[in-house]
């Protein structure tokens, strides 16, 4: 038996864009990116307030020969990815995550 399921499509071809109606669903890609975006400057802000608050860097702090400070504020910073992506029920593509890459890097060099 094909991988095809009740709506008729078969998932091993379908095109990552498109949803379960078949029309292409591109326009929600700016939407994935600016809630991206927004979790990112959110997370920045933090970081920023905190580290004054702190008076020092609170990235640069390491807990047990690991950056456990870096990697939460990492996943705060990208969560907004994954909600828009849930909220929307988008599909992300290679490229979608490649892209999401570089602009992450760029937050964390601007930062």
């Amino acid at each position: 038996m094909e991988n095809t399921y009740l709506d008729g499509n078969n998932r091993d071809t379908q095109d990552p864009f498109r949803g379960l109606s078949g029309k292409r669903r591109t326009h929600l890609v700016p939407l994935v990116l600016l809630g991206g975006l927004i979790t990112s400057f959110l997370t920045l802000a933090v970081i920023y307030f905190v580290s004054r608050k702190m008076e020092t860097d609170v990235l640069s702090i390491i807990l047990n020969f690991l950056p456990i400070p870096s990697a939460i504020f990492g996943v705060l910073a990208g969560s907004g990815y994954a909600i828009a992506c849930r909220m929307t029920q988008f599909r992300a593509s290679v490229a979608l995550i490649f892209f999401i890459f570089v602009v992450q890097i760029g937050v964390f060099i601007g930062g």
